[in-house]
């Protein structure tokens, strides 16, 4: 919308504006609508003045998304990123294509657990423990407090 600014700090000045900020402008009286020829004069008159910012296309750079997945048998670093998921066996492979230090180390954690072949003994050691403080705690002294 082509308008004439009557008052204010623009007064005489004639600009191009979207058209609900001058719809608005001219209802309160701040400036004059100015009409044009025709289209054709529309047209030649806002191309001059270049793109509107809000005709230009916005681009959205997501970064990728890392993380530790157990596939089958296998411990993997994930790297999501768009459309994309890239698996990497190795610590060396994923720090070539730039995984954060704490994707690493949680990834070194998780591969320090015991495995499968290793669970026996682990519960072994767990229920021997429990068997400790059970006894522990039928041992134990009371004090009757008076």
């Amino acid at each position: 919308m082509k308008i004439k600014h009557t008052s204010g700090p623009k007064l005489g000045v004639v600009e191009h504006v979207n058209n609900t900020i001058g719809a608005t402008l001219v209802a309160a009286g701040l400036a004059d609508h100015i009409k044009y020829k025709d289209f054709r004069e529309r047209l030649s008159e806002e191309s001059a003045a270049g793109s509107d910012p809000s005709n230009t296309v916005v681009t959205f750079y997501k970064d990728p998304e890392w993380g530790v997945a157990q596939l089958v048998r296998k411990l993997v670093i994930i790297k999501k990123h768009l459309s994309e998921i890239y698996r990497f066996e190795s610590e060396e492979q994923a720090r070539d294509y730039g995984c954060p230090e704490s994707v690493l180390k949680r990834y070194r954690d998780i591969k320090a657990l015991p495995g499968p072949d290793q669970a026996g003994a682990v519960l072994a050691q767990a229920k021997h423990d429990q068997m400790l403080r059970d006894h522990a705690d039928k041992t134990a002294k009371y004090k009757v407090l008076g």
